[in-house]
């Protein structure tokens, strides 16, 4: 078993866009780490935090988060245990920023700054996006540069760099609406 600090929003979030319990798919509920980063996807959503923000004694691979306590305000420590599982290639969907349209929102945890972001979304990429998905990130409480994908119904990508340096990369895909 190894251990992992961080900032408890941090890991609230990365836990947020892991899958679910009933999820099938057990690699989904967990955590990978990385040299540059730490990441974690349900499959739909994945966002990577940048190794600067985090402190851990673990090698690089898949772990399974067993507890979670918050030794001081504000930061949190997880006992991790390594799993034998293979994590997504997910290098392969995250959008390339090189000539995409972006612009900058201000994503809160508070139900009007979501609603206000779920608005810019679509004015922006003429596409639907989830409540719960921009809900997970929310505790990060930053203003994100967002990327416009150049071809409908292709992920979104977020990213923004946080007052440390640390980089911080969402990626989710848009709502299916029936028509």
């Amino acid at each position: 078993m190894n251990k992992l600090l961080m900032k408890a929003d941090d890991l609230k979030a990365l836990q947020a866009c892991a899958g679910s319990k009933k999820d099938l798919r057990e690699v989904l509920k967990c955590i990978h780490i990385r040299p540059e980063y730490v990441e974690t996807t349900n499959g739909a959503q994945l966002l990577r935090i940048g190794r600067e923000a985090i402190s851990t004694d673990a090698a690089r691979g898949v772990y399974r988060i067993l507890s979670v306590n918050e030794p001081v305000k504000g930061m949190a420590e997880a006992i991790i245990e390594k799993v034998a599982e293979q994590f997504p290639a997910t290098d392969n969907v995250i959008p390339k920023t090189a000539g995409m349209a972006s612009i900058s929102i201000q994503l809160l945890d508070d139900a009007m700054s979501l609603t206000r972001c779920i608005i810019n979304l679509h004015t922006f990429t003429q596409e639907a996006y989830s409540l719960a998905v921009l809900e997970r990130i929310a505790p990060l409480n930053n203003t994100w540069t967002v990327f416009k994908p150049e071809v409908t119904g292709k992920p979104l990508r977020m990213d923004y760099i946080g007052c440390d340096n640390t980089t911080y990369c969402a990626v989710f895909m848009p709502m299916q609406l029936k028509d």
